[in-house]
């Protein structure tokens, strides 16, 4: 079976290649463990929370919603705005047939 490695001070390191564990594995490796080793910022573990990535998805929702809304207001403006140019030629063309037709009546 084949797990990935790597080389700490000529010793070939086997395990979980996580960033902590890797740190540790280095500051064991020296004769005189240098201060950053100790410091409390060098063993917490860096990255996204938890919360920052619900709060980010919670934004993205929130701004996909509005994108939502106003593309919807949007597309009935111009629904509405098409309609009453649909309305206005057919009721152009009925005002004229009807001119026509009483013409045509009283002549």
């Amino acid at each position: 079976i084949y797990s990935p490695a790597i080389v700490i001070n000529r010793r070939v390191y086997r395990g979980s290649l996580d960033p902590e564990n890797v740190f540790r594995s280095i500051c064991a490796g020296f004769n005189v463990t240098p201060s950053v080793c100790y410091s409390e910022q060098a063993q917490t573990r860096r990255g996204v929370s938890y919360g920052t990535v619900v709060w980010i998805l919670a934004l993205i929702v929130l701004l996909s919603a509005v994108a939502l809304c106003c593309y919807r207001r949007y597309e009935k403006r111009e629904l509405r705005e098409e309609m009453k140019l649909q309305i206005s030629s057919v009721m152009t063309q009925y005002f004229a047939l009807n001119d026509n037709k009483s013409r045509s009546e009283t002549s």
